[in-house]
C-alpha cells in the first residue's frame, strides 16, 4: 500500500523488513564465520600434509639402510624366477620388477625380511625370449597402502636362459 508523505512529497512502501544496519551486521558475521571455517580447515589440511611429507622423507632416509643382492635369475617357461638375498637388517616391504622392450612392470608385495633369502616369480605380459635383464626396485612401507620407492638402491639383474 502506498502512502504519500505530505512533508517531503515522497512515496513510501508500507512493508516491514530488516534494517540496513542489521543486514550489514548479519552479512559481516556470515563472512567472518566462513573465513574462520576455511582457516581452521586449511590449518588442519596443512598440518596433515606436513606430517605425511615428514614421514615420506623419513622413509626415504631409511632407504640408505637397504641392501640386497640377486642370488640368481632365470627363465622358466613363460615366467622369470628371481632369488633375492637381503643383506641388511631392514625388511623390504615391496618390490617392483621391470624388464623388456615394452618396459613392463610387476609389483610384488611379498616382503623380503631382514637377512633372508626369498624367491619371486615374475610373469611378464610379453614374450620373455626378448628379456635379458630385469630391474628390481625396493620399496619401504610408510603407512597402510602407502609405500616409498628406494630408486637409488635398484639392481639390474641379468636373466639366464632356462634352467
Amino acid at each position: 500500500m502506498l502512502l504519500e508523505n505530505k512533508m517531503h512529497g515522497k512515496l513510501r512502501l508500507n512493508k516491514k523488513g530488516v534494517s540496513e544496519q542489521i543486514a550489514t551486521v548479519l552479512l559481516i558475521g556470515f563472512v567472518i564465520a566462513l573465513l574462520a571455517f576455511v582457516i581452521l580447515w586449511g590449518k588442519n589440511y596443512i598440518q596433515e600434509k606436513a606430517e605425511k611429507q615428514g614421514k615420506l622423507a623419513e622413509k626415504q632416509f631409511e632407504c640408505e639402510n637397504i641392501q640386497f643382492e640377486v642370488v640368481n635369475s632365470y627363465k622358466q617357461g613363460d615366467e622369470i624366477v628371481v632369488t633375492l638375498k637381503n643383506t641388511k637388517n631392514k625388511a623390504i616391504e615391496k618390490l617392483t620388477f621391470r624388464a623388456g622392450i615394452q618396459g613392463f612392470a610387476s609389483n610384488s608385495f611379498d616382503k623380503l625380511d631382514s637377512l633372508s633369502v626369498r624367491q619371486y616369480i615374475v610373469k611378464p605380459n610379453e614374450n620373455i625370449a626378448n628379456v635379458n635383464s630385469i630391474d628390481i626396485i625396493p620399496w619401504l612401507k610408510v603407512a597402510k597402502g602407502y609405500y616409498v620407492p628406494c630408486s637409488a638402491k635398484h639392481i639390474e639383474a641379468f636373466v639366464l636362459a632356462q634352467q
